[in-house]
C-alpha cells in the first residue's frame, strides 16, 4: 500500500499534463499500469475508473495481502474493505484527493486471535501541489471506531476479551513554500473519547469475572516542520524505486557507480531540513482494576531536533501531573515521596550535524558495528570529533520541576564540556524547605540505605538563601574546574572536610535568617550567618580551625 501510495505521489508530480483534459479510459489505463508496475499484475488489486473528470483509484486490501500470503505461508485471515480515492485535477499542478467510507476489518489467526474493528466514516479531504511535493491542507477523520479482541477458541474462563471504541480521530495540517522546492508545514493529530474494557468470563465458582477498564479524555500531536526538502525528498524515492530487484533485498550492497548515485542525491537534499517540532498531550487518562484506580491527568512529550546543520541541536521535555496509584498498593513510607508532578527539559547544542552527516556519506565504514578494538575507537573518535568540532557541547536544563508531598522543587541550568574539555556549569535551584523531605527520608526502612543521604541534605539545606517569599534559593557555580560553589561556599571541599559552611550574606540585617529552623523532630539547624554572641558558628568550621576559604578562623566562643 505504501508503493501504491508513493507511486501515485510520483505520478502527480512527473503527469500533469495527463490529467488537464477531461477523464478518459486511456488515461484510466495508464494510470493502472503504471500504479501496477509498483505492486504487480496480479488481478483484481487496484483499479482506476474515469468519472467525469476525475478519477477513481480503488486499491483492494486484501487481494494485496493474499498475494504476500502466498510467500508468506500466513494462516490469518483478513477482511478489509477496499480503499477507494477520488483524484481530480484542479490546475496549476494543484490536485484534490477525497475519500468518504465506511470501515469493516477483521483479522483472525485460527485457535489464538479474533480482532474485529469497524468504524461509520473513513474520511479525507487534502490538496497535492506538486510544486512542493506536498499536501498542502488536508483534513482526515475516523468516526465511530469500534473494536474486539478475543481467543479464536472455545471460551474458557481464562480467556480474556478487550473491547475498545473512540469517538473521533481526527487530523488535519497545512504547508506553504518557503523556497524552491522547500516548504514549511504544521499537522495535528488527536484521538478523542478512547474507552477500553477487558473482562475474562465467570470462573463458575459462583466468583466474579476479572474486569478492568482504561479511558481517556484526549491524545494529541502537533508537528511543525521548517525548511523541508520535499523535492529532493521525491528525487531520493524516485531513485530507490529504480533500483534492480537485486539491490532492494536484505542485505544488498550497493555498487559503487549506486553509491555514488545516492551521494550525490543525498548531498543536493541536505540539511534535509531545517528544524522538526513534535509535541504531544495525553489528558486524563483513568485505570481502573481490582486492585484500584490508577491514572495520569496530563503527560506532555515535546522534542525538537535540527536538520544536518553546523549549528544543530536536540531537545526534549517530559512533563507528568496528577499521578495517582491504587491504594494499598505502595506501602506507607512511599506515601510522602510519590511525585505530583514532574517535569525534564534538556536540551543539547552546539552539535555539528552537518559535518558528521557528510562524514558518514564519505566513509560509510565508520557506522560499522562489526569492527572492534582500536578500529572501533578510532572510528568512534572520528566521528565524536566531527559532531562536537570545537570539543565541548552544551547540555542545558530549562525550567524544570519536581513536586510531591513533602517537597516543591524548581531547578535550572547549564554545562558546557566534551571528551578532552572539564565540564563547567552553572544554575539555580528554588524549594520549599528541605526538612519535611529529610524527615521523610530518614523515615524510610533501612533495608532501602537512604538515611546516608540525610546528612548530604541537612547541610544542602542549610547552606540556602531565603527568599521574601520563605522559599530557599541555591545559586550553583561550577565555573571553575575543580570546585562546586553552593552560594558562594566550595561544597566539595566543604563536605570532604567534614564541616558546612553558610552563604555570604546578601541581605540587610533585618533578613539575615537565610534558612529555616529544623522541626523538633528533626534536629535543629540555623542558617544565619553567626549567633546572637557575634562568634562564627562551631558546627561551620573543620577540625584543623581553618576557616573554609583556607584563611585562618579565631577559636569559636564557647557557650557559657
Amino acid at each position: 500500500m505504501k508503493k501504491t501510495l508513493a507511486a501515485l505521489t510520483i505520478y502527480l508530480a512527473s503527469h500533469t499534463a495527463a490529467f488537464a483534459a477531461p477523464a478518459t479510459p486511456e488515461e484510466a489505463k495508464r494510470l493502472t499500469d503504471l500504479f501496477q508496475s509498483y505492486i504487480g499484475t496480479e488481478p483484481g488489486i487496484l483499479s482506476v475508473a474515469p468519472t467525469g473528470e476525475s478519477y477513481d483509484v480503488t486499491l483492494d486490501v486484501l487481494a494485496l495481502i493474499k498475494k504476500a500470503e502466498k510467500t508468506a505461508d500466513s494462516k490469518v485471515q483478513f477482511k478489509i474493505s477496499p480503499i477507494i480515492i477520488h483524484l481530480t485535477p484542479q490546475g496549476d499542478g494543484k490536485w484534490v484527493l477525497k475519500q468518504d467510507m465506511p470501515m469493516d476489518w477483521s483479522f483472525i489467526e485460527p485457535g489464538k486471535t479474533n480482532m474485529q474493528v469497524k468504524a461509520d466514516t473513513l474520511k479525507l479531504d487534502a490538496v497535492f501541489d506538486e510544486k512542493l511535493m506536498v499536501f498542502t491542507s488536508y483534513t482526515s477523520d475516523i468516526v465511530n471506531l469500534k473494536g474486539t479482541i478475543s481467543d479464536d477458541k472455545p471460551a474458557t474462563p481464562e480467556s480474556p476479551k478487550l473491547d475498545f471504541a473512540i469517538a473521533n480521530i481526527h487530523g488535519a495540517g497545512d504547508a506553504k513554500s518557503s523556497g524552491v522546492g522547500i516548504f514549511d508545514g504544521e499537522y495535528n493529530a488527536s484521538m478523542n473519547g478512547f474507552v477500553a474494557s477487558a473482562d475474562s468470563l465467570p470462573p463458575g465458582d459462583g466468583s466474579a469475572p476479572i474486569t478492568g477498564k482504561a479511558t481517556l479524555d484526549k491524545l494529541a500531536y502537533t508537528v511543525s516542520l521548517k525548511g523541508v526538502r520535499g523535492q529532493a525528498f521525491v528525487d531520493l524515492i524516485k531513485w530507490g524505486m529504480a533500483l534492480p530487484e537485486s539491490a532492494k533485498v536484505k542485505d544488498a550492497k550497493l555498487t559503487d557507480a549506486q553509491q555514488a548515485e545516492m551521494k550525490a542525491l543525498a548531498l543536493a537534499a541536505m540539511p534535509f531540513f531545517d528544524s522538526i517540532s513534535i509535541n504531544e498531550t495525553l489528558d486524563k487518562f483513568l485505570v481502573t482494576s481490582p486492585l484500584g484506580n490508577a491514572g495520569l491527568d496530563k503527560i506532555g512529550v515535546a522534542v525538537d531536533f535540527s536538520g544536518a546543520i553546523k549549528d544543530g541541536f536536540l531537545r526534549e521535555a517530559i512533563t507528568l501531573e496528577g499521578l495517582t496509584m491504587p491504594q494499598g498498593i505502595l506501602p506507607p513510607w512511599s506515601d510522602p515521596l510519590m511525585p505530583s508532578k514532574f517535569v525534564f527539559d534538556f536540551k543539547l547544542s552546539d552539535l555539528d550535524f552537518a559535518s558528521v552527516t557528510k562524514l558518514i556519506m564519505d566513509e560509510p565504514a565508520l557506522l560499522d558495528t562489526a569492527v572492534e578494538g582500536d578500529v572501533k575507537a578510532a572510528n568512534d573518535a572520528k566521528l565524536l570529533k566531527a559532531i562536537i568540532p570545537s570539543g565541548a557541547a552544551k547540555f542545558s536544563l530549562q525550567v524544570g520541576k519536581l513536586t510531591g508531598k513533602t517537597y516543591d522543587i524548581d531547578y535550572e541550568g547549564t554545562v558546557t564540556g566534551g571528551p578532552e574539555v572539564p565540564p563547567t556549569g552553572k544554575g539555580t535551584i528554588k524549594s520549599i524547605d528541605l526538612i519535611p523531605l529529610i524527615t521523610a527520608l530518614q523515615a524510610l526502612p533501612p533495608e532501602l540505605g537512604m538515611a546516608q543521604a540525610s546528612p548530604a541534605i541537612i547541610a544542602f539545606n542549610s547552606m540556602a538563601k531565603k527568599q521574601p517569599d520563605s522559599t530557599l534559593l541555591w545559586d550553583l557555580d561550577g565555573m571553575t574546574v575543580g570546585k562546586f560553589l553552593i552560594n558562594g561556599v566550595d561544597f566539595m571541599s566543604l563536605m570532604s572536610l567534614g564541616g558546612v559552611g553558610a552563604p555570604a550574606e546578601d541581605v540587610t540585617p533585618d533578613e539575615s535568617d537565610t534558612g529555616t529552623d529544623m522541626q523538633e523532630d528533626g534536629g535543629a539547624t540555623d542558617n544565619s550567618t553567626t549567633p546572637d554572641d557575634g562568634a562564627a558558628p562551631e558546627e561551620t568550621l573543620p577540625s584543623d580551625g581553618k576557616s573554609t576559604d583556607g584563611n585562618e578562623a579565631q577559636e569559636p566562643a564557647k557557650a557559657e
